[in-house]
């Protein structure tokens, strides 16, 4: 999740050239964000609203691998 908000929202589109990051690029911020930004806060499913789809699934450990033949998903028995 860390990778895919870095590439999204404080990696440039361009290695050459400053055209902004792809968020900036589609209206979804007006600025780049710095790494600090981007971990000064953890945002817990409860607080944001949009952990939804593949990302749900990469927070929450569901993606399966291909390399392991037999991939389980953990499930917490004795949490409470």
């Amino acid at each position: 999740a860390i990778w895919s908000v870095w590439r999204n929202y404080v990696k440039d589109r361009s290695e050459n050239r400053r055209r902004g990051t792809p968020a900036k690029a589609v209206g979804i911020t007006e600025r780049s964000l710095s790494v600090r930004e981007v971990l000064a806060r953890r945002c817990f499913p409860w607080r944001v609203r949009t952990v939804r789809g593949w990302l749900a699934e990469c927070y929450f450990g569901r993606i399966g691998t291909r390399a392991v033949e037999r991939c389980g998903a953990h499930e917490a028995r004795y949490a409470v």
